[in-house]
């Protein structure tokens, strides 16, 4: 695959295509997990499929300093309730101008992140406007942002593609989360696709397997 780096709407990302790949190619956007960057999730897309998409992985505005480096996050606990909806502006304004600069609908566009970056997937795919509703939405060891908005957020998308995969031994975001996610989308009238798996705050090749499934069925 081939690796570019690039600059949407003021959020830096990663690129990964297919050698030679041409523009037709559905679009995968990713979002890392806080202390982490982009680059954290070029072996996710490896074993998501490496040859039918094009995939922008992301990196979180926050800068977070730790022991080995510099590393990222896309909104602060304490501040939730305003740091979220400044992230999802971000994201939303990132993926326009991904649409327009790859010439690819939202229709065949899918969106996946992890923890921190599972709970801007869902947030973000479903405060977008109706006509501009994603391919599907895959949420891994994150969580529902209840934001003010959320009952009409999800009256828009009763339709939405949305899978969500959580570990159930994960000690930092509960899988009771993730139930609780499940059944508040389900009483909108959605129909999630949900999957747990014996693993703590991770990824695996089995929920890896799932994410692949998810996105080979919803970008045709």
């Amino acid at each position: 695959m081939e690796l570019r780096r690039g600059e949407a709407a003021g959020l830096y990302y990663l690129e990964l295509v297919p050698e030679g790949g041409g523009a037709a190619l559905p679009l995968v956007v990713g979002m890392h997990g806080r202390g982490a960057a982009a680059e954290d999730l070029g072996g996710v897309c490896i074993q998501l499929d490496s040859q039918r998409y094009r995939y922008i992985l992301l990196y979180a505005p926050l800068i977070e300093v730790m022991g080995d480096g510099i590393r990222y996050r896309w909104f602060e606990l304490e501040r939730a309730n305003t740091t979220v909806p400044a992230a999802r502006e971000r994201v939303i304004a990132a993926l326009r101008a991904l649409w327009d600069r790859y010439h690819v609908e939202p229709r065949r566009t899918g969106l996946f992140g992890f923890s921190q970056g599972g709970v801007l997937t869902l947030d973000v795919g479903l405060h977008l406007p109706a006509e501009q509703a994603l391919a599907g939405l895959a949420c891994m060891s994150g969580r529902l942002f209840a934001a003010d908005d959320l009952d009409a957020a999800l009256a828009r998308h009763r339709d939405q593609a949305v899978l969500i995969i959580h570990g159930t031994r994960d000690d930092r975001i509960r899988v009771e989360e993730a139930r609780a996610a499940r059944q508040r989308l389900e009483a909108a009238g959605l129909r999630p696709e949900y999957h747990e798996f014996p693993m703590g705050h991770e990824v695996t090749s089995e929920s890896l397997a799932a994410v692949r499934a998810f996105f080979r069925r919803v970008l045709t």
